[in-house]
């Protein structure tokens, strides 16, 4: 992947300043260390920053063909379906770059050809006067733009947009409530008033001066349930298939190519189908946190599949002055607030990753979204449970009903009427009246009619729409591999396995106390049968920052001073649930006081680094006091 930035003008010809597009794009040297390329052109320029993972050579972007270039962030997995298909066309190709064949695919075929490639992208496509941002259906690429002073501003994260001045920063309290309370930003959301996310499956166009915007194909994780075969082995027979073909084409790349492994089946999987099919040893990379027990720690489980498939491996031990060292960086990546410690553990696996000289990663990331893996949907089935959701929504507070009823009859639902307890912990009076008087409209693209999906079904499809784009791939995912010069690759998220997955009936995917059953017998294949069983480990480091261990330029974002400049949290509040957080003999409590904690700081501290600063002095972070962000700052 890459890092792309540009300006196209809404009024004419003018010539964008070709000092502030470096300046944009310097942001984002950790996205591309390889190499860089400028167009400047009357009405348009661009820049990227180029991570090279495919032709070397005869790559270079921006790429022209005549009037159309492109700037392209990602992979096209499809390549040598694709480039066969235009080339039987009679279409003529001088490079072994996927980005010629996604230039090209767009010149003859339009947004169809983004609906049926595989890949993970974001891109700007300019043809004449026209420009078109369009970004992969899972949202693994980001893409943010903004309309300022007659100029289409895009970037591939937020901060470059932030660095033109054109916009001054402002945090999006409504995006901040989403995280805290949802997990995830909404599609189309950032955390910054005037920049927005383009939507996964998206393109945004200028054509003739007139703005269009829409989804490029259907979604491919709400087909209806296919007629039971009755003949599963069939059906897990494809699954390995699609799943062993996806593996093959993401390992392909003109550079070395490495393994996240955790230990739980996911993961393991993915090393073992590339242990059979790449050419040479390939290197896992797992992390040990130092304070995790037993039951918490999955580490001696992938070292023993590391072991078992002849794989290198490295283990990384985190420790608690890790997590808190590093704590800030994970928020300036992610450019949002960071609930879960796990984010600055992946942030320094990336980090491994990069010194160990490899520069794109395979996950098993996109599995639990496909398969049911989360605990939520074993939970799920029976009255018990719809009677335990409709008790939680009845005894709600108001602002909780009215943010949390569109999730009434998914699985998630207790899920996030706890989470909203964290605005009666924490907001200020004014952020919740914010809120309760918005008119929030994020959750209705989520909405599948019950008579024809499953909650099942409708339920997964929210994992996918919500909490991995807006979350997962996000904060977990893109943001912080890439500022370590990390690609990150998700076999999981292929599109034709994901169509197949969603097509699956539940009993395919649940079964008894099973989840992901079918992944499971595929696994059976290929690792022992207790490791293709093993239940699923929710990755989670304790959060220590805001633990006794915590800074003084924690303590500094918490002060009445600090919380009252942002206005979003009620200091009096915060102390309460800070003291009870140190209280040794406390009884348990609000299971989602840690959590609401940990948001609180990253909230602060996003505002810290981005919108001018001065809540909080540290010495390691200087000079992002004034919320202008240099080169040299970014740097893993």
């Amino acid at each position: 992947m890459c890092g792309i930035v540009g300006a196209f003008d809404l009024k004419g010809n003018r010539l964008f300043p070709r000092e502030l597009l470096q300046r944009m794009s310097a942001v984002l040297s950790h996205r591309g260390p390889d190499a860089e390329g400028v167009l400047s052109e009357p009405g348009y320029a661009a820049s990227v920053k180029r991570l090279i993972l495919r032709d070397p050579a005869t790559g270079a972007q921006p790429m022209s063909d005549g009037e159309a270039s492109i700037c392209l962030n990602g992979e096209l997995f499809s390549f040598s379906r694709d480039r066969l298909r235009l080339s039987r066309a009679g279409i003529a190709f001088h490079t072994a770059s996927d980005t010629e064949v996604f230039l090209k695919g767009l010149q003859h075929e339009g947004l169809e050809f983004l609906a049926n490639a595989d890949a993970q992208f974001a891109l700007a496509y300019r043809r004449k006067r026209d420009l078109t941002l369009a970004r992969d259906s899972c949202g693994i690429a980001p893409l943010f733009y903004a309309e300022v002073d007659g100029w289409i501003l895009f970037a591939s994260e937020a901060k470059a947009i932030l660095q033109s001045g054109f916009i001054r920063p402002a945090l999006n309290h409504l995006a901040i409530d989403h995280m805290l309370t949802q997990l995830a930003l909404a599609p189309g959301e950032s955390c910054f008033l005037g920049i927005h996310a383009l939507k996964p499956g998206h393109y945004f166009r200028v054509s003739n001066g007139k703005i269009t915007s829409g989804a490029f194909g259907p979604p491919t994780h709400t087909n209806r349930q296919s007629e039971p075969s009755g003949d599963p082995a069939r059906q897990i027979d494809r699954l390995d298939e699609l799943l062993l073909d996806s593996v093959t084409r993401r390992l392909e790349a003109d550079a070395p190519v490495g393994l996240y492994l955790s230990g739980g089946v996911d993961s393991s999987l993915i090393a073992a189908m590339s242990a059979r099919v790449a050419k040479s040893q390939l290197t896992a990379y797992s992390v040990r946190l130092t304070t995790n027990g037993p039951d918490q720690d999955e580490s001696s489980f992938a070292i023993a599949t590391a072991a078992r498939l002849g794989l290198n491996h490295q283990v990384l031990p985190v420790t608690p002055a890790d997590l808190i060292e590093n704590f800030p960086r994970a928020v300036l990546a992610a450019e949002m607030p960071v609930l879960d410690h796990a984010n600055v553990c992946l942030l320094l696996l990336a980090r491994l990753v990069h010194s160990d000289a490899k520069k794109a990663i395979l996950t098993g990331e996109g599995a639990d979204e496909a398969f049911g893996g989360y605990p939520w949907h074993l939970l799920s089935r029976g009255m018990l449970r719809r009677f335990a959701d409709w008790i939680a929504y009845n005894v709600s507070s108001d602002l909780t009903r009215h943010t949390t009823r569109p999730f009434l009859g998914l699985n998630q639902y207790l899920l996030f009427a706890g989470l909203a307890s964290v605005r009666n912990l924490f907001y200020s009076t004014r952020f919740r009246e914010e809120i309760l008087d918005s008119s929030d409209n994020s959750y209705q693209f989520q909405a599948k009619p019950a008579g024809r999906y499953s909650r099942l079904q409708r339920s997964l499809a929210f994992d996918h729409d919500w909490l991995l784009a807006g979350h997962l791939l996000a904060d977990k995912g893109d943001r912080v591999s890439m500022l370590s010069s990390v690609e990150a690759r998700y076999p999981f998220l292929d599109r034709d396995l994901k169509q197949m997955a969603s097509g699956l009936l539940d009993n395919m995917k649940l079964r008894s106390c099973a989840n992901k059953w079918i992944l499971r017998k595929v696994a059976e294949r290929y690792l022992p049968r207790k490791a293709a069983w093993r239940r699923k480990h929710l990755f989670r480091a304790e959060p220590v920052i805001h633990s006794a261990a915590r800074p003084p330029w924690v303590n500094q974002l918490l002060s009445t001073e600090s919380l009252r400049q942002t206005g979003l949290f009620d200091p009096e509040l915060v102390q309460k649930q800070m003291l009870l957080r140190e209280n040794p003999r406390r009884l348990p409590g609000n299971p989602f006081r840690d959590v609401g904690l940990s948001g609180v700081v990253s909230s602060q501290l996003l505002y810290h680094l981005f919108c001018g600063g001065g809540l909080c002095d540290m010495p390691e972070m200087k000079g992002f006091s004034t919320g202008i962000l240099t080169n040299r700052q970014l740097e893993p």
